[in-house]
């Protein structure tokens, strides 16, 4: 199992599952109508999402099904392919936890994945890895001659 490779694919197909749904990002005017999908559709025939995204209204029922149904089949399949460990690594460093000295985000993004898992059980074991990283960086500056 190579965790890289494994995230690697698991984003692949998110996208391409994601991208079916019409759902576009856009962060001025000239960005909107450009990657509008109904090149035609007045603006109030798109819905936000927040955060820079947009899908037309007639692809909500797509967007929704995507988030009840293909996005956790996908989540499960990659679960199955790897260690829990290695995606907490990975969250810890994607959330910038060790810079911003807080892993709750983490904690949460875990549980997306893992949704029969207790949160307090996500909690602890991310909390562990933390401590053990930190600690480990500490050690290691310990031991450089400066």
């Amino acid at each position: 199992m190579n965790f890289n490779k494994e995230m690697d694919n698991y984003n692949k197909k998110y996208d391409e599952e994601l991208n079916k749904t019409g759902l576009f990002w856009a962060f001025d005017r000239k960005q909107f109508d450009e990657n509008k999908t109904n090149k035609d559709a007045p603006d109030s025939e798109y819905a936000t999402i927040g955060d820079g995204g947009y899908i037309h209204k007639s692809n909500l029922e797509k967007f929704n099904h995507f988030f009840k149904v293909i996005e956790p089949k996908l989540k499960e399949n990659f679960v199955r392919k790897i260690k829990i460990e290695d995606l907490i690594e990975y969250e810890l460093i994607n959330y910038e936890a060790y810079l911003i000295e807080d892993y709750t985000l983490v904690c949460i993004k875990i549980k997306s994945f893992y949704p029969d898992m207790d949160i307090k059980d996500i909690t602890k074991l991310v909390k562990k890895i933390y401590d053990s990283n930190i600690n480990k960086a500490i050690a290691e500056k310990e031991n450089i001659d400066i």
